[in-house]
């Protein structure tokens, strides 16, 4: 996910809730919120990751929680849900060694749960 943070466009990973700098200008990412330890933010539980070092900033009032897009499950709908069941279920039942994912695959398991997805409502319908 791509984030700015003070000016600067960082690429972060999709687990990473807290975004800071620490005295010395490295940009970290945190899954959980951090505390301040001397020169630098830490947090004992959770991921972490070092994503870029900037300028050094007013670090201690540095941290920032990430703001994420979601999508709200009453905005799905039932088609949406029921999709989502039949990729669940063909993405289970197959393997990953045997090279069946490629970008083509993708596109052919998305077209057909929503193809069962549509079947599933016209039988709720009747």
């Amino acid at each position: 996910m791509k984030i700015t943070y003070y000016q600067h466009e960082i690429e972060v990973p999709d687990w990473a809730n807290w975004i800071c700098t620490n005295k010395d200008g490295q940009v970290w990412v945190f899954e959980n919120k951090p505390v301040i330890e001397v020169n630098y933010w830490f947090k004992a539980d959770g991921q972490r990751e070092r994503v870029i070092t900037v300028v050094p900033l007013d670090w201690k009032n540095s941290l920032i929680q990430i703001q994420k897009a979601h999508v709200e499950p009453e905005q799905l709908t039932l088609r949406d849900q029921f999709a989502m069941a039949a990729l669940s279920g063909e993405l289970a039942s197959q393997s990953g060694d045997e090279g069946y994912y490629s970008e083509r695959s993708f596109k052919l398991l998305a077209e057909n749960s929503y193809k069962i997805a549509d079947a599933m409502v016209e039988a709720r319908a009747r």
